[in-house]
């Protein structure tokens, strides 16, 4: 008996089909979502993977005695990001040896991705290793490095000297948030 009932079963009911579109698309739907969530989150990582490469772009100019102005003999090379403009930062090279960025110094004005900014600073405290942040009223960072190492400086308004410093940047859309991590040895990364 149940073999005659599938044998006359000709095919599909609508409310088969209706079932089957609605699995489908509440499938598609719920991956739909997750991609935009992934993708915002990963604006700010590649913001920080930007940041990560210019930083080691200009350890590598130092390294390399790469020359901005043929007139003057400074290799000293360097990454200056100020709070102050927070969606932006300078690649420079250190025309007068004072290891910070100053007017006339910029050889590139790099901008981070849309609502991404750079939030703030923390340096490492050199007896407990952890991260603190820079006092309120400094808002600004210039990484430098010196050639031959090439040896790496900060200098900020706080008088600092200490093993590493971070960049935190933020994503205002959906407020997460990233840091890049340097030290005095040159070592340049991302961290949680």
């Amino acid at each position: 008996m149940l073999l005659n009932i599938i044998k006359n079963r000709q095919g599909i009911t609508l409310i088969e089909v209706l079932v089957t579109i609605s699995i489908i698309v509440t499938v598609l739907s719920l991956y739909t979502i997750n991609y935009q969530a992934a993708s915002k989150r990963s604006q700010v990582i590649l913001s920080a993977q930007k940041v990560v490469s210019d930083l080691r772009l200009a350890q590598s100019y130092a390294a390399s005695a790469k020359r901005f102005n043929e007139n003057v003999e400074s290799n000293i090379w360097g990454v200056y990001f100020d709070t102050d403009n927070p969606s932006q930062y300078i690649l420079f090279n250190d025309l007068n040896n004072d290891r910070t960025y100053n007017d006339g110094e910029q050889f590139r004005l790099l901008t981070l991705q849309k609502n991404i900014k750079v939030y703030g600073f923390q340096y490492k405290d050199k007896n407990d290793g952890s991260y603190y942040p820079f006092s309120e009223n400094n808002n600004n960072l210039a990484i430098t490095f010196i050639p031959p190492d090439p040896e790496v400086r900060f200098f900020t308004d706080d008088d600092l000297n200490d093993p590493a410093v971070a960049v935190i940047l933020l994503d205002e859309t959906n407020n997460t948030f990233k840091t890049v991590s340097v030290n005095f040895f040159g070592l340049i990364d991302v961290i949680e």
